[in-house]
């Protein structure tokens, strides 16, 4: 599969309502239930390991991190990143709850390197831009749902590419299509809008 077919799918993520409560942030879903849900998985990931080299790990305060895992504070993209990889967990379990917490297929929580490796930076990326893009366009997309297409995204693209740089290329190519279909789907909402207002 070449680079340029990463662009060429349609319907690349299902688009909330404008205004959708649904999606107004990240995680919001279910609300309060969802943020410890969060919490609990966050505290989880942090039983895993050596709580001392944590906040050099991911980069944030022990009592911030203390907040992340007591559900009182949401954590951004890059702590969800940072602390998946420190902890051996998928990023897409941790961020929501699906999949396996591992890529073990046998469940194991031993921490030997799973066969295929999450990039985290290519992760990070997609789920950063995809976010981005929604909000250029006038969109609300919650943390969760965004960290799910960047994880369908992220597989696809791994599966294929092998080196970084490449894999990054083709994040961007991901991400120029779905502004293209946001556009298109932007256009075609006024164009119904127009037409209804006649």
């Amino acid at each position: 599969m070449s680079m340029m077919e990463f662009g060429s799918r349609s319907s690349m993520v299902p688009l909330p309502p404008q205004g959708d409560a649904s999606a107004a942030g990240a995680f919001s879903d279910q609300g309060a239930a969802s943020a410890s849900a969060l919490g609990s998985r966050i505290a989880l990931a942090i039983s895993l390991l050596d709580e001392t080299d944590l906040p050099s790990a991911i980069g944030k305060s022990v009592k911030q991190i203390q907040r992340y895992a007591q559900g009182k504070s949401e954590p951004p993209v890059t702590a969800i990143t940072a602390l998946a990889a420190v902890a051996g967990v998928r990023v897409e379990w941790l961020a929501t709850g699906r999949g396996p917490m591992r890529d073990d297929p046998a469940g194991h929580m031993a921490h030997a390197p799973s066969p295929v490796r999450t990039d985290g930076r290519l992760l990070s990326r997609l789920t950063e831009r995809i976010l981005a893009v929604h909000k250029e366009a006038g969109l609300d997309l919650g943390l969760r749902q965004a960290v799910e297409l960047a994880a369908r995204e992220h597989d696809r693209i791994v599966s294929v590419l092998s080196d970084s740089d490449d894999r990054l290329i083709g994040a961007g190519e991901v991400i120029a299509e779905l502004r293209r279909e946001l556009l298109i789907r932007q256009s075609a909402l006024e164009h119904i809008h127009e037409r209804s207002g006649e």
